[in-house]
């Protein structure tokens, strides 16, 4: 209380009582628990029973923060242990970059959504599973999904889905994720102006993705192509999308933490191409081992929900076997 903050000890020998989390009395260089004292049986006197507590309990202003600085550089994430921070400096607001948006378009005659899954079971459609598994990775790094649903095959629905999302940061579509001059997705791009960045890269799965640039109102608008192999989609989100996303919302660190692994059974890579194998990590007396989730193909999703990882296998290494590091 106010009192107690005015009091101040001047001799040795004196003591002032005080409750856990109170301003320490100038002067006072420990703090006696009760459990060790007498409780002040005589009025005005203390008699301490033990001196475990010499020098403790007390802590010092500016052990923690110092004016001056820097708590928190640019580009950190607000985690709970960041808001934590700013509160005990101070702070009720701090000035942050916007979420980006992310547009997010499934091409295809073929997709069905999980309303109209009847017919996959009827064999006359495939599930639509990419879409919502993008939009739920979207939502994991803080921005925001935008959905534009299917578009069929038809040009003039896919130019109107993709007019859609013109508001976004990043344009995202999935399937017909080839550049050649027939592929559906790349003529009607061409025909908005889509400048092609590139297209293929040496890696599996997700071989066939395109990134490039549609020049929008605001200015220009990344666009990504991606295979329409769930896995394909998964690792090429991963890898291209997601570090994209995370720059436009001001994070300094953009990649997944890696860490070495040791193989706890063979991998097939025989392809000179860098694959990226879903693996589940688990801490063993030898280390942390690394086993596939399943079979590797690319049209295969059951095996992106047990995968902790990917295990990143060069392309000069045809095969890993039980005990190599990855």
């Amino acid at each position: 209380n106010r009192r107690q903050r005015q009091m101040c000890i001047r001799d040795r020998g004196e003591a002032v009582r005080i409750m856990t989390g109170a301003p320490i009395p100038g002067g006072a260089d420990s703090v006696i628990r009760v459990e060790d004292t007498d409780g002040e049986e005589e009025a005005g006197q203390v008699r301490i029973v033990s001196d475990r507590d010499i020098g403790r309990h007390v802590r010092a202003a500016g052990q923690d923060m110092r004016a001056g600085t820097l708590l928190l550089p640019a580009g950190r994430t607000i985690t709970p242990g960041v808001t934590g921070v700013l509160a005990a400096a101070g702070r009720s607001s701090v000035s942050v970059h916007r979420r980006p948006r992310v547009a997010i378009l499934s091409t295809g005659d073929e997709l069905r959504t999980a309303e109209a899954y009847e017919d996959v079971r009827r064999g006359h459609g495939v599930p639509e599973s990419n879409g919502p598994m993008l939009a739920s990775m979207v939502r994991s790094i803080g921005a925001e999904p935008l959905s534009l649903g299917i578009a069929p095959d038809d040009p003039a629905a896919l130019a109107a889905s993709l007019e859609a999302g013109s508001d976004a940061d990043v344009l995202v579509t999935i399937g017909g994720a080839s550049m050649g001059e027939a592929d559906l997705v790349k003529r009607v791009l061409d025909e908005m102006g889509f400048e092609l960045d590139f297209w293929r890269v040496r890696m599996r799965p997700g071989s066939p993705i395109s990134f490039g640039w549609l020049v929008r109102d605001g200015g220009r608008q990344a666009v990504f192509g991606l295979p329409g192999n769930p896995s394909s989609a998964f690792v090429t989100f991963e890898l291209f999308v997601r570090p994209h996303v995370l720059r436009l919302a001001g994070h300094a660190a953009v990649r997944r933490r890696t860490v070495p692994c040791i193989a706890g059974e063979r991998f097939d890579t025989p392809a000179e191409l860098t694959y990226f194998q879903r693996v589940h990590v688990s801490a063993e007396e030898q280390g942390l081992m690394a086993r596939l989730t399943g079979p590797q193909l690319s049209g295969l999703v059951r095996g992106l929900a047990h995968a902790d990882g990917l295990a990143v296998v060069g392309p000069e290494r045809p095969s890993v076997e039980p005990g190599d590091a990855v």
